[in-house]
């Protein structure tokens, strides 16, 4: 990746990240024109529609306050991260933000797809990614898998070599012990 990062834990698109979003919108590769912005709600996938259209929302109410030029895509499973439409508007994005939810599902749905394929080009060229919860999670080594009560890990896109786990402190399951394996000081 050649261009910034954000790792978010939660707070995605809430003013509470006005200073984190300006600074991307400020330092994505845009140059002198309106900055391009795509929310991906895929991590919310498995929810309602009505929870997947909120996301879409916030996220173009949010950067269009910041002065951005945003959509929002609709890539909800592995048909649609598959749908050629969609992989050009990420493509054409300076900044690429992934909304939270489920990051095994958002893992396996981008996972060799063509919206995928498209976003690393974006990254490659210099643009900004912002990730939260879930959109940060895909971007480290492994995570351990909810579904198995974090007793086994599952595999991630390897982009940062970490282990990039929010909420941590708030999931009962994840005793000190256990964190030992994940963190490193």
């Amino acid at each position: 990746m050649n261009g910034y990062v954000a790792l978010l834990g939660s707070g995605e698109y809430l003013s509470v990240m006005d200073e984190v979003d300006n600074f991307l919108l400020a330092n994505c590769g845009a140059q002198n024109r309106k900055v391009r912005v795509v929310c991906l709600p895929t991590a919310a996938g498995q929810e309602s529609e009505a929870s997947v259209n909120r996301w879409m929302k916030m996220g173009v109410d949010h950067f269009t306050r910041l002065g951005a030029d945003v959509t929002s895509v609709p890539v909800t499973d592995a048909d649609s991260a598959s749908n050629q439409s969609h992989a050009s508007l990420v493509e054409e994005a300076d900044l690429i933000y992934f909304s939270g939810g489920n990051p095994m599902y958002l893992y396996e749905t981008m996972k060799d797809s063509l919206v995928w394929k498209s976003a690393m080009k974006v990254f490659e060229r210099g643009g900004a990614y912002a990730g939260c919860s879930a959109g940060a999670m895909i971007l480290g080594n492994q995570i351990p898998d909810f579904r198995a009560l974090g007793l086994r890990n599952a595999e991630m896109f390897n982009i940062v070599p970490a282990s990039i786990i929010p909420h941590f402190d708030a999931t009962p399951v994840f005793s000190n012990q256990w964190l030992r394996h994940y963190v490193v000081v």
